[in-house]
């Protein structure tokens, strides 16, 4: 597990986990475990070779000679957070119009991976896979760029018509099946799904995934009803949106109303239902709050939002 040293940025860490042999032993500092609601105060933490060799009293740690010390005294240690959902930047494809693709993209997502450590995010799970991902993450593990370790899924995968350009579209069971096979071999951490899906190809995603081993998730697919998602344990779903024509009192008004009418049609009361069977299920709800909150009004930002370009803010 990853410490964050709180409140300065730890480029000294970052260093230790690429390849930096010195030991580094935090002296005298306050850890918060994060087990429980407590902080273990006077605490010497020593890493050698890109772990935690040893953490305890400042009295009962020995610190080798030769090894780094910081002072710790009055700062803080963590486990370094993670970003359960996220997108890097992606390159243009000719003629196709996306949302979060730039001509700068290498160089905005290597500030964005400095962004994350700077902010004590060193882990995240990156859910469109793409090959310039896949050699980010390269970079970021040789420490040519610094960033946080990339847990990645394979591509969109979404039915036909696809919502979104660039996803892989499957027809057909077997298509569904093979996109689950190309997905692990390729050695992503699960196949990521999408809102136009089939229930049929659904299906036999879940039915492929369990049998190579390969977590299932994404959105709600729109034909896909949220107590099927739960009895498939689909492994997490990404956003709470997808859930609105569950929760309506007349299924039978779900495609005639906008997103806006469903949230205000929706009977939220069935969530005790749902929340209980997920639970139960072993089903993770990913829901991207802050999605919503940079929602901002015209010309005003948010907190941290000055790090953005014009151009990234700038809707298409």
């Amino acid at each position: 597990m990853r410490y964050v040293l709180l409140p300065f940025v730890l480029f000294v860490s970052c260093s230790t986990t690429f390849g930096q042999k010195q030991p580094i032993a935090f002296v005298d500092v306050s850890v918060i475990p994060m087990d429980s609601q407590r902080v273990l105060e006077h605490q010497t933490v020593l890493v050698r070779d890109d772990r935690i060799a040893a953490i305890g009293e400042n009295d009962s740690v020995r610190v080798p000679a030769g090894a780094l010390n910081i002072d710790g005294k009055g700062r803080y240690l963590m486990p370094g957070l993670v970003d359960m959902h996220a997108h890097f930047l992606r390159p243009p494809v000719p003629g196709v119009k996306e949302d979060i693709v730039f001509l700068d993209y290498h160089e905005k997502n290597a500030l964005f991976g400095l962004l994350y450590v700077a902010n004590g995010v060193t882990s995240m799970r990156n859910l469109w896979g793409q090959p310039e991902t896949d050699k980010l993450s390269e970079l970021f593990k040789s420490g040519e760029l610094i960033g946080p370790t990339i847990y990645s899924s394979g591509p969109i995968t979404d039915g036909d018509p696809s919502e979104i350009s660039n996803a892989r579209v499957v027809k057909t069971a077997e298509q569904a099946r093979q996109a689950v096979r190309d997905d692990k071999a390729h050695g992503h951490v699960g196949i990521k799904i999408y809102d136009n899906l089939s229930l049929e190809a659904y299906k036999a995603i879940v039915d492929e995934a369990k049998k190579v081993g390969l977590p299932v998730f994404g959105h709600l697919p729109d034909a896909v009803p949220l107590e099927i998602a739960i009895q498939s344990h689909q492994a997490s779903i990404e956003h709470v949106d997808g859930w609105l024509d569950d929760l309506q009192p007349n299924p039978a008004t779900v495609g005639k109303m906008t997103t806006t009418e469903l949230m205000q049609q929706a009977d939220f009361s069935k969530m005790a239902h749902f929340s209980k069977e997920m639970h139960d299920a072993g089903v993770w709800v990913c829901p991207t709050i802050v999605v919503f909150q940079m929602e901002w009004a015209k010309g005003h930002f948010g907190d941290g939002m000055n790090y953005f370009s014009a151009e990234f803010l700038t809707p298409i």
